[in-house]
């Protein structure tokens, strides 16, 4: 899972001044995902490291005056069901989160959709407005 998500560093830095601060950023990491399975109420530690990385790579830096999202890929991050591959007219009709969870949970609308295979290209093409 960490592989996947945040990778810890553990051992000794090149430069010793450096321990107290990488072994208190994996601190830092345990006791935020700590709490967020806490508050939670949730033993899902996959889901949270995703929401703890989030907010760590999204975090104001002094140091370098920058978040290191925007740092490493030049952008904020971006949210919201408007990033997404949802119709405009779909997300306009969504008022909670279980709508959205309805829509996900949807058989396909005409019987011979079927679901993508993992090697499927996906081809997009624009509907006339």
């Amino acid at each position: 899972m960490k592989d996947l998500w945040l990778h810890l560093v553990h051992g000794k830095p090149i430069e010793r001044h450096n321990q107290g601060s990488v072994e208190q950023a994996n601190s830092n990491i345990k006791d935020m995902l700590t709490a967020w399975l806490s508050d939670n109420n949730t033993r899902d530690s996959s889901l949270g490291i995703r929401l703890v990385q989030n907010q760590k790579n999204s975090s104001y830096h002094s140091r370098i005056k920058s978040t290191p999202y925007s740092t490493l890929l030049g952008e904020n991050p971006k949210y919201g069901l408007s990033y997404t591959s949802l119709l405009q007219e779909v997300i306009d009709c969504l008022e909670t989160e279980d709508d959205l969870a309805a829509l996900g949970a949807q058989p396909p609308s005409d019987p011979t959709d079927k679901p993508l295979e993992a090697s499927e290209p996906v081809i997009i093409t624009p509907q006339p407005s």
